[in-house]
C-alpha cells in the first residue's frame, strides 16, 4: 500500500490515507507496504532505469506514521545489512521483506549470521524474475546455476511446463 510510481497512479499519501482506513476498519496484524505495478517495472525496464536500493523505505515510513500501533513491513530491494537495520531502527518499518534477495539466494540469512561462509549472491535487479510473474511463466533466479534451475523446475507440474513451451513454440 503506497504509490504506484505511473501517471494518474495513487499518490504515498493516498497509500498512507488508505492505510489509515484499513487499520480503523480492519485492525490488521500488519500492513506491508509496497511500491510500482507491473506496468511500473515494464516502463523501468524499458528505459533500463533502475531503483535505488531501499527505494520504498521513505514511504513505509510515512504509512507508518499514519498508522500508529499497527506493525509495518517494508520491502523494495533491502539488498544489504545496513539498510535492513537502517530501516528498522530509523522507525521506518517494523519489519523487513526481503523477497528477490532471499528469492536469489535462499541461504542469505545463514551467510549473514555467519552459519555459512560462502559468500552471499546477490540479486542484480535483472528483472527475469518479474517477467517470468508477468507471463505465467515458471519462476526461477538468473543467478541460479543450471543445477539448481534443473532442480527447481522438476518440482513444476507439468502442465505449467508444457503450457509455456506450446506457447513459445
Amino acid at each position: 500500500m503506497s504509490r504506484e510510481y505511473v501517471l494518474g497512479g495513487l499518490a504515498i499519501e493516498e497509500g498512507a490515507a488508505a492505510a489509515k482506513l484499513l487499520a480503523k476498519a480492519l485492525n490488521p496484524a500488519y500492513i506491508s507496504v509496497t511500491a510500482g505495478m507491473y506496468e511500473c517495472c515494464a516502463l523501468l525496464a524499458q528505459n533500463k532505469q533502475r531503483v535505488p536500493v531501499g527505494f520504498m523505505l521513505q514511504e513505509a515510513g510515512t504509512v507508518k506514521k499514519a498508522v500508529p500501533g499497527v506493525p509495518v513491513i517494508a520491502a523494495g530491494h533491502l539488498q544489504t545489512r545496513e539498510i535492513c537495520q537502517q530501516a528498522l531502527s530509523e522507525g521506518l518499518a517494523d519489519v523487513v521483506g526481503l523477497g528477490r534477495v532471499l528469492f536469489a539466494d535462499p541461504e542469505r540469512l545463514r551467510k549473514i549470521s555467519g552459519e555459512q561462509s560462502e559468500p552471499i549472491r546477490a540479486c542484480v535487479l535483472c528483472d527475469n524474475c518479474q517477467r517470468q510473474v508477468s507471463t505465467g511463466s515458471p519462476v526461477f533466479c538468473s543467478r541460479w546455476s543450471k543445477e539448481e534451475k534443473t532442480g527447481h523446475l522438476r518440482g513444476i507440474p507439468p502442465e505449467r511446463l508444457k503450457k509455456k513451451q506450446a506457447g513459445g513454440a
